[in-house]
């Protein structure tokens, strides 16, 4: 383990080195690179080192079913799990409707939020019943790379009695 470093300037008796822990925390996904300047009083001036990184995402995954099919009178509701299964934190930034639909709602959705690796959180859709065929889309919004926009077609219906 490197020493811990707590106040500067650094003495470094000569034919020594010291170890010094850096953290390089790049404000975006992919590859990122910066420099660091070492300023010393090493006659030959400051010295740069380059600092190289892969800075991973969150990678968004959504499970369970959004049919659901035929309904009787009442209530229905299905849970959907929205997911991180990458490396690295993920931002679920919203997760609706596409338009306001009569019959769906959303129920305690926790969205916004941040989903640590490994993490899931759960949407519980609700469907009141209605003699007409109903559908929509449910939209789920992340800073997933590969998937910043998924939309999930979500449907229902009820057998009416005749009157």
């Amino acid at each position: 383990m490197p020493p811990g470093v707590t106040t500067y300037p650094l003495t470094i008796a000569p034919g020594t080195g010291l170890e010094l822990p850096i953290r390089f925390r790049p404000s975006g996904f992919g590859p990122a690179s910066t420099v660091i300047t070492i300023d010393s009083d090493d006659p030959s001036g400051p010295h740069q080192v380059q600092v190289q990184a892969y800075a991973p995402s969150g990678r968004l995954a959504v499970t369970g079913s959004t049919y659901f099919g035929e309904v009787d009178c009442g209530i229905a509701e299905k849970t959907v799990s929205i997911c991180n299964i990458g490396p690295c934190d993920l931002n679920v930034t919203s997760v609706k409707f596409r338009r306001k639909r009569r019959h769906f709602k959303l129920i305690n959705n926790p969205f916004p939020a941040t989903l640590p690796p490994g993490s899931c959180l759960g949407v519980v859709i609700q469907y009141r019943a209605a003699c007409d065929p109903e559908c929509c889309e449910l939209v789920v919004k992340s800073d997933d790379p590969d998937h910043r926009r998924v939309c999930l077609d979500v449907v229902a219906y009820t057998r009416c009695q005749p009157v």
